[in-house]
């Protein structure tokens, strides 16, 4: 992935979509069959660095706690949010993901103090 121009409108619109969506077990479904997390959004947050690209750092992750966190402990979506989880677990297991992600954590909360 290269950052480009639309990338934050694109990541917008995603977000837009969840949060308005009434079919989120069906949102689910499509993104696991679009790999989204795996072939997209990983991918995109290895290449963004703080603070250029803060704001698409904060909403890639936003997206990515959307789709693998259950909304509370009854979740009907838990099976596609497990393997959501289950995708993550994969990713962090990567020395190079868990570094950059842990870096973009320290780097995101220097830009706040």
């Amino acid at each position: 992935y290269v950052p480009g121009i639309d990338m934050l409108d694109c990541l917008r619109d995603l977000k837009h979509v969840i949060d308005r969506t009434d079919q989120a077990a069906a949102l689910l479904c499509v993104f696991g069959e679009w790999r989204i997390v795996e072939q997209h959004l990983a991918p995109l947050l290895l290449q963004l660095k703080v603070p250029r690209f803060k704001d698409a750092v904060l909403l890639c992750l936003r997206l990515i706690s959307l789709v693998v966190n259950p909304l509370k402990p009854e979740d009907e979506l838990i099976s596609e949010r497990l393997h959501f989880q289950r995708v993550l677990k994969r990713w962090l297991g990567s020395p190079r993901f868990l570094a950059h992600l842990l870096a973009l954590m320290v780097q995101t909360v220097k830009c706040e103090w």
